[in-house]
């Protein structure tokens, strides 16, 4: 007679895959290299690290140099896999000199600052806090960061009629002397700006928003006005959230 025997078996075709997982870091600080397991139904029982046995993370303490990593891992199911990546220790920028547009700044304002490292020019703005050291934080392309500072003065912004020239008068007879009323800002502290000129009837004469370009030349619709007084209402915004508000009278002469 012929015996027959049936049986069967369990395949286990599942392979193990990793994932090395961490940053580069800056020259001093530490960081961490981990393994991911894409296959976690059979668990990794043992890592070695660069010929070392170590937990799924090993931690890079301070590494002076940029260089590859590697791992060996072990499954429950006695699969093995290698993998390796590469870490970059970046340096930090180092500054070698630094250069302000104006040492002296009013209270609320910024100053251009220009560092040259040792591989970059970087131009950038601080605000002052203080009349002194104000320091200031310098990040190069990979993210490591020095802090440095610039020494500023600051003044404090008067925004008054004694520091920007508010005239009473004017005589537009082209003689070369005070033919343009003009609000001056002398300390360049004025941000905003608004100028309304009215005859005695309350017709405006006269508008601008810009102190940079505000000449009034005594003229209404390009006709010569005659001597007489006007009213002007005076709105101003200064460095440092400071403002005035003036109204008072011009006079006209020819």
């Amino acid at each position: 007679g012929v015996c027959e025997q049936i049986d069967s078996v369990i395949v286990i075709s599942e392979s193990i895959d990793i994932n090395l997982i961490t940053n580069d870091i800056c020259m001093g600080d530490s960081v961490l290299i981990e393994v991911e397991n894409n296959t976690p139904s059979f668990p990794i029982t043992s890592y070695t690290w660069d010929g070392f046995t170590e937990t799924s993370a090993l931690l890079l303490d301070t590494p002076d140099s940029s260089r590859w990593y590697s791992v060996d891992v072990v499954n429950s199911n006695s699969c093995t896999a290698t993998d390796s990546i590469f870490v970059n220790v970046y340096s930090y920028p180092i500054i070698d000199s630094i250069w302000t547009a104006d040492s002296i700044v009013f209270d609320g304002d910024e100053v251009e600052v220009t560092v040259f490292t040792d591989d970059s020019v970087y131009v950038f703005m601080v605000e002052p806090t203080l009349t002194g050291w104000n320091p200031f934080q310098l990040i190069n392309q990979f993210g490591c960061l020095v802090i440095d500072s610039v020494w500023v003065t600051i003044e404090e912004v008067f925004c008054d009629d004694k520091n920007i020239k508010i005239p009473t008068a004017f005589s537009p007879n082209n003689d070369g002397v005070n033919d343009k009323y003009f609000i001056d800002d002398i300390d360049g502290i004025i941000i905003d700006f608004k100028l309304e000129i009215f005859n005695r009837l309350g017709q405006k004469v006269y508008f601008s928003n810009d102190q940079k370009t505000n000449e009034w030349d005594g003229t209404f619709h390009n006709e010569k006005l005659p001597p007489q007084v006007f009213d002007f209402y005076l709105e101003i915004s200064c460095i440092g959230a400071k403002t005035l508000f003036y109204k008072g009278n011009i006079t006209l002469v020819r």
